[in-house]
């Protein structure tokens, strides 16, 4: 491996972003990130500490802005592609369907701290402000949260600091997790009286004119397989990956190729097996759900639709999604080093040609 995978646990600014990412052996890259700062602070290492968490916090902001957007998105462009009337009459059924699986996701959270962010969400989200989330009122919580770490780390008060680990963390995740439920939903509940050509299509549509979204692609044009494999694994640790959702990516190497493995991957993974067999799945096939039937859900399709954008791009997929139709099991993302040994297969799921 090069050297993003080597030495000790460290945080290094990645050359091509100029943006500081966790570098290290994959073994020590398994513990997660929000551990790895809880482990910084017992051990006293103050500066550290709120280097990696300004570091996380840069990454979970961006995170939170391009979903934030790409939820306005579709509620925009299904106004566009049904009519202004057509989609305010659909709206309060979506956000009461959004808001069902809010509660859902509300019994996983007990504590006062988390209940108020679920509070915030209720309030933020709603038919009446969905065309008009503003990006940095969401952001306005976690930075706060962050401030109050920041000192509690400063002022050497460990316990204090771990905990408010907790509730950053927690804030975060929360926030996180409505917003993909929500580009889940609502295209879900369009699917329903439009057909799953409609739904697809404004989820699909709406994340393909994200800025952000299209920024990322841009980059990958001038990265290498290996660049990409250290930038997908941090990618994925903010998106709340792994065991607990405290961001966790599994890097596994060998001659041809690298596994990114997410168990469970912290979007659509992690939104499977909360909502379990009320999930709903498409039934026909599409080219951006592999041509599955039953398999695949609205949110999920957006992995297909990475590596049909990739081909669109440079004529293969620079990544390709190890989607597993059972959500016990983990998710993944190979990154091969020469396109040559990609199979075939994948090609085909997409009804294309190698």
């Amino acid at each position: 491996m090069g050297d993003y995978f080597k030495g000790p646990e460290r945080l290094e600014v990645f050359s091509i972003t100029g943006a500081p990412m966790r570098m290290g052996e994959p073994r020590s890259l398994e513990v997660p990130d929000y551990q790895v700062l809880k482990n910084l602070i017992a051990q006293g290492e103050k500066d550290k500490a709120i280097a990696y968490l300004s570091a996380f916090h840069a990454q979970n902001s961006g995170m939170l802005s391009l979903l934030n957007d790409w939820c306005v998105a579709q509620v925009k462009l299904c106004a566009e592609l049904l009519d202004a009337t057509k989609e305010k009459n659909l709206r309060p059924e979506a956000m009461k369907e959004f808001n069902i699986l809010i509660d859902k996701m509300a019994l996983e959270y007990h504590s006062a701290e988390d209940k108020a962010v679920l509070d915030f969400i209720r309030k933020y989200i709603t038919a009446e402000t969905i065309l008009f989330l503003d990006g940095q009122k969401i952001l306005e919580g976690l930075n706060q949260k962050k401030d109050a770490l920041v000192l509690a780390i400063t002022a050497g008060d460990k316990n204090k600091a771990i905990i408010d680990v907790d509730h950053y963390h927690h804030h975060d995740l929360i926030c996180h997790d409505s917003l993909i439920t929500f580009i889940y939903s609502y295209p879900t509940t369009v699917m329903k009286h439009y057909g799953e050509k409609m739904g697809m299509d404004i989820s699909n549509e709406s994340i393909l004119r994200n800025p952000i979204w299209n920024g990322m692609w841009e980059l990958t044009k001038v990265l290498t397989p290996l660049d990409l494999a250290a930038f997908l694994a941090e990618h994925l640790r903010f998106h709340f990956s792994g065991p607990a959702r405290q961001g966790q990516t599994i890097i596994k190497e060998d001659d041809k190729k690298i596994n990114l493995i997410f168990d469970p991957c912290g979007s659509g993974g992690a939104l499977r097996r909360r909502l379990g067999d009320d999930i709903v799945n498409f039934k026909e096939k599409h080219q951006l759900g592999w041509n599955k039937c039953g398999e695949v859900n609205m949110y999920c399709s957006h992995c297909a639709i990475n590596e049909k954008h990739s081909i669109d791009l440079f004529g293969y997929p620079k990544l390709v999604v190890e989607f597993q139709a059972d959500p016990a099991k983990p998710c993944g993302w190979t990154i091969y080093k020469n396109k040559e040994d990609i199979p075939a297969e994948v090609y085909e799921r997409l009804g294309l040609k190698k």
